[in-house]
């Protein structure tokens, strides 16, 4: 038999105070209850109404339900909060109890910023309720914040002050008419508009906000990144000579450099960051600050790079397969100076990825997806090929039949094109795969527990592959009941009991099915559409009693669209809404505040209005519409409001210049180009400020880069900043309320019936921003930000030292910068660039400002010898490295003909040559080699060089050139670093010199001079010996937990050895900063949980390492810190 249980049905919080006011009693192996029934007051006792008993009558194990009426125990003047409470004498589970507000005061309040707006409306007619008392209260501290009378409207307005919206409290509106009560808890009926479109930056009340963008998004250590600012403030206003302060963060988030600037007469600001040439490489952060406030960021990265030569890409016949299909594919490399890329090794495969079928945005709340089926994705390598005369190579493959993945598919291609000397570049592609030709796709329109004996209903609708509604197709509905037990056993799988099963027709539009659970526990439901073998499944928990609360996660919504992407003030906008219900819609006009409001009766589902656009509307504000229905027409089930947001945006299109880039198509290297370039704008005689970046293509094509758009940028949707809040929807007779046990009647005289949430817990212990500091090639500490930064926080001297003595640049980057322009009152303009020597393409790159107005333009330029040398170098040498150098010859000319190409090094290097007649190698020391290929006119040749490397440090330097049909060619020298083969080490000895007598000292032998450096530390003290092993702890590379702790925790201990054995690290209290910034930095690794991450951002834990931590926290807290 089932234990007895008992359980309010409905779980309804709010009554409207007309309608029939029961609460259904389930009651299982219960033959009798008692109840009773309290008035609940927010500011004294609550006061017991009625007591009594409630018979049943009971069968066993069936649920019964049994109708308690409060209108037979209250009148018309016991209209508030009320808690029922239903006992039986059966065990833990034998009481239930229930909270209802009575009323007939419907609230919707919308909170923005510093306002809280309220509309009080009838429930039962929807009227407007004029003068009613509204109080704003913190319900924690019953502490009343706020009160109000609504006007004719129902509409009152509270302005929130500034405590209110700093402090976390617990809002509550109560709202009071005549013998009518209600209230609506803010943090508890919040509207979510997670499905709509309302993301966005902030928009812009006060102070300023900038755009900062570089000419190439990547560098390398050594080279010098331009940054150009530009500061608006509201409206796009230009500011009068901003100071503003320009901070660099490298990956290790230490402070780089700091640049204090003044904005000019146009808001701009320029500035060149030298990277030192040991900067580490990653992800560099720029922002811009205006009284210590951030307006503005950019990210740029510093990189050890070659540029591509060739550019890559990948054509397929169609975007979107079916299984058993035939893909075509054409993958096509091109050189960067133009000419197809002949010759060249083609790798290329395949990856079938399982994702979930994407279906048009109007069913995004539709899941399509079986989770009962699995899918291992699948690689499939092509055959090697090489690319023809026209650099192109086709694959043609048929993709697999017979796969039953969970929903659709995708196909990720990449190919892969070598250079002769190894290097690759690659591309990548994907296409959509579809192995079903239909997919069914099911939600639950109304979340939350599912209770047995209940029916649950479930929305279904079929798609086909492109996203259209397919009606007539039979599906296939399957019921189980999942039984978990057996894993007690050791087995995996659960026991599937198949409960119910029967056939569907898909509709034309969205249709339904239910289903009456009979069982506890997890069912499965499972719809197949039973011609294309598509299938969707879910799981849901049928519940013995109650106690999850209901969930608005995707509320009852209003389709709304707008005639037109973007308006001018001035003009009308037309909103089309569709309704799932006739009713009283209120709408607003918001952006960071309401601007508008009004109410309109809907009579019919659907409705058009017009909305006058002004100025004030730029770049976009949100109409938001919310629209109840009377409660006298509400039937069990059907939602008692409709929410809806659409953006509209103001068209920014007459603040888009038109920049117009005059340049040839082609040039010859080493020769200068002249750059012209003009403005368009709507302002006449205006001059304009005008950047022109030209970088090498192949440089761009590392990163993707992406061209500056500040237009993008300044007039890019900004996000809402309202919350709305109501409680119309928890009207509706399924949804929850938790069940809190009582033990007697007498417990209604001991509540508490407000439930705070739970506040959110802090992901970092404090919100100071870490910075890392570097001090010497390897001491790391962490420092907060407020404390005062350095110009320059590296030890240049220390770092450099790691480097070869001579700084080394293997090929320079071309990337040439104009610096900010002024044109002509005409908008013209022009720029001359020395183009050095180098074959490829150079991206032309331009951005123009003026005010509010901001464009951009790109243009490419091919750069390009009459014979072209593409050699392949390595990144550096080795003490006796032998290379083979591959040099690819192209000939642009018209004519074949013999070409003569010609290498020469200096430095520590050897060049070696073959004697082809007797195969003899023969070592060529301090001159050059020579070798010699026939090409036809637009072909490719290939030579070979061998290079052998000293056991030396330095630079090897390489100079290459050809002649031919009347053509000299230099290539640009190339400069490799000869490195040693073996890391650096440190070697310590130690010893003791008496007075007045000689010591003597044996340095390593197995050190090379030219690399050593040595220090001698002489002290009275005998502690000199840990000189070494201190300096090592300091300089501890790492920055895990265990190892940040390891370098700051002997320093609690050994700060006057430190200041004995180091002097430097001791002045000017560096001992008492390394503590401090190692506490901050363990602070920010706390997580919520209260353990350590064990690297910074990161989630993962080591217990041993956080007991670590906290030992050296106790510690340093004993030590004062």
């Amino acid at each position: 038999d089932l234990y007895p249980q008992i359980r309010f049905t409905d779980d309804t919080f709010f009554l409207p105070r007309k309608g029939p006011l029961n609460l259904n009693v389930a009651t299982t192996n219960i033959e009798a209850v008692k109840f009773g029934i309290a008035r609940v007051y927010l500011s004294q006792l609550p006061t017991l109404i009625h007591q009594g008993e409630l018979d049943i009558v009971s069968h066993i194990n069936a649920e019964i339900i049994t109708s308690l009426s409060l209108k037979d125990y209250l009148n018309d003047k016991h209209a508030g909060i009320f808690k029922v409470v239903v006992h039986a004498d059966s065990g833990r589970k034998g009481y239930a109890e229930q909270l209802v507000v009575i009323t007939d005061l419907g609230i919707v309040a919308k909170k923005i910023n510093d306002e809280l707006w309220v509309w009080v409306n009838s429930l039962d007619s929807l009227e407007a309720i004029p003068k009613a008392k509204v109080q704003l209260m913190n319900y924690r501290d019953k502490e009343i914040l706020h009160t109000g009378e609504t006007d004719a409207a129902g509409f009152v307005k509270f302005a929130l002050a500034a405590e209110v919206k700093k402090k976390n409290l617990q809002l509550l509106l109560t709202v009071a008419k005549d013998d009518d009560f209600s209230l609506l808890q803010l943090q508890r009926h919040p509207i979510s508009t997670q499905d709509f479109n309302v993301g966005g930056i902030p928009y812009l009340l006060d102070g300023y906000e900038a755009f900062l963008y570089t000419e190439r998004g990547v560098y390398r250590p050594g080279e010098t990144v331009n940054l150009v600012g530009i500061v608006r403030s509201k409206n796009n206003e230009i500011p009068t000579s901003l100071p503003t302060r320009i901070e660099i963060i490298d990956p290790h988030y230490a402070v780089l450099r700091e640049f204090p600037q003044k904005t000019d007469k146009d808001g701009a600001c320029e500035i060149q960051i030298s990277l030192p040439a040991y900067a580490p490489t990653g992800w560099y952060t720029a922002k811009i600050w205006s009284s210590e406030k951030q307006i503005g960021t950019s990210k740029f990265q510093v990189e050890e790079f070659m540029p591509d030569r060739m550019k890559v890409s990948i054509e397929s016949d169609r975007d979107s397969y079916m299984l058993g299909d035939e893909v075509d594919l054409k993958i096509k490399a091109v050189n960067l100076f133009g000419t197809p890329a002949v010759g060249h090794k083609v790798n290329a495969s395949y990856v079938l990825e399982s994702v979930p079928y994407q279906p048009p945005e109007k069913w995004d709340t539709f899941s399509f997806t079986d989770s009962t089926r699995t899918f291992e994705a699948e690689w499939i390598q092509l055959d090697e090929a090489v690319t023809n005369i026209d650099g192109k190579v086709t694959y043609q493959f048929t993709l697999p039949e017979d796969l039953k993945p969970p929903s659709a598919l995708s196909g990720y291609i990449q190919a892969t094109v070598q250079e002769l000397g190894g290097r690759a570049v690659s591309a990548s592609k994907r296409i959509s795969i579809h192995p079903y030709s239909y997919y069914v796709g099911i939600k639950r329109p109304q979340s939350g527990t599912v209770k047995r004996n209940e029916k649950v209903k479930f929305d279904y609708i079929v798609l086909d592959r492109a996203g259209n509604v397919a009606a007539g197709r039979t599906l296939q509905v399957t019921i189980s009941a999942l039984d978990n037990s057996p894993r007690w056993r050791g087995h995996t799988a659960p026991t599937v009991k198949q409960v119910e099963s029967h056939t569907l027709k898909s509709a034309a539009a969205v249709a339904d099915f239910s289903f009456t659970p009979t069982t506890y526990g997890v069912h499965r439901l499972e719809v197949e559409d039973v011609q294309s073998g598509a299938r969707v499944s879910t799981q849901f928990y049928v519940s013995e009693w109650g106690g999850v609360p209901w969930s608005m996660e995707n509320p009852d919504t209003l389709d709304m669209t707008l005639d037109k992407a973007g308006y001018r003030p001035g003009e009308k906008a037309i909103l089309n809404i569709k309704a799932p219900f006739p009713g009283k819609l209120l709408l607003t006009i918001e952006r960071e505040k309401v601007l508008h409001y009004r109410t309109v009766m809907l009579k019919e589902n659907a409705a058009t209005l017009t909305f006058p656009i002004e100025d004030t509307y730029a770049p976009n504000v949100y109409i938001s519409a919310m629209l109840i229905r009377a409660t006298r027409s509400l039937e069990k089930g059907t939602p008692a409001r409709a929410f809806g947001i659409v953006p509209l945006r103001l068209d920014a299109e007459p603040h888009r210049l038109k920049v117009e880039i005059d340049a040839p198509e082609q040039i010859r290297p080493n020769r200068e180009v002249d750059i012209k370039f003009r403005v368009h704008g709507k302002r006449k005689g205006q001059p304009y400020r005008v950047s022109i970046a030209a970088v090498d293509e192949g440089i761009l094509q590392l990163t993707r880069a992406q061209i500056p758009d500040p237009y993008a940028h300044f007039y890019q949707q900004r996000s809402l900043e309202t919350v709305s809040y109501e409680f119309h929807n928890a009207i509706t007779r399924d949804n929850q309320f938790p069940i809190k046990p009582i033990e007697s009647l007498a417990d209604l005289m001991n509540l508490e019936i407000f439930e705070s949430p739970k506040p959110m817990k802090r992901r970092f212990l404090s919100e100071r921003e870490s910075v890392i500091v570097h001090e010497q090639s390897a001491r790391v500490v962490t420092m907060s930000s407020t404390a005062p930064r350095a110009r320059v926080t590296y030890k240049e001297n220390k770092m450099s030292s790691r480097l070869n003595r001579d700084t080394v640049v293997r090929v320079v980057p071309v990337s040439l910068w104009s610096g900010l322009m002024t044109t002509d009152t005409n908008g013209h303009g022009s720029v001359r660039f020395k183009i050095p020597q180098f074959n490829g393409t150079l991206r032309l790159i331009a951005v123009a400002f003026s005010g509010a107005d901001y464009g951009t333009a790109t243009q490419k330029i091919q750069v390009r010898d009459p014979v072209v040398l593409l050699p392949t170098f390595p990144r550096f040498l080795s003490g006796g490295d032998r290379i083979r150098v591959p040099v690819s010859v192209f000939n642009g000319t018209d004519n074949g003909g013999r070409f003569t190409v010609k290498l020469k090094a200096k430095g520590p290097v050897k060049l070696l040559t073959e004697n082809g007649a007797i195969h003899h190698t023969a070592i060529v020391e301090g001159a050059s080699v020579e070798k010699q290929v026939e090409i036809a006119a637009g072909k490719e040749g290939h030579l070979f060089f061998s290079v052998i490397a000293h056991d030396a440090f330095g630079v090897a330097t390489f100079h290459l050139s050809a002649s031919g049909n009347g053509e000299e060619i230099q290539f640009a020298p190339i400069r490799l670093p000869l490195r040693s083969a073996a890391p650096p080490v440190t070697k310590t000895g130690q010893g003791i010199v008496r007075a007045n007598e000689p010591a003597d000292f044996i340095f390593p032998s197995n050190l090379r001079a030219d690399t050593s450096e040595f220090m001698v530390s002489v002290s009275p003290l005998p502690t000199v010996r840990f000189a070494n092993g201190l300096r090592y702890l300091i300089q501890y590379p790492h920055g895990c937990l265990e190892q940040t702790t390891s370098r700051v925790f002997p320093l609690l201990y050994l700060s006057d050895l430190a200041r004995i054995i180091e002097p430097a690290l001791a002045e000017k209290g560096k001992i008492d900063t390394y503590i401090k910034t190692g506490i901050t930095k363990l602070e920010d690794m706390l997580l919520p949980d209260h353990h350590f991450a064990y690297w910074p951002g990161g989630s993962h834990i080591n217990n041993w390492s956080s007991v670590y931590a906290s030992h050296f926290l106790v510690e340093a807290r004993k030590a004062g810190f």
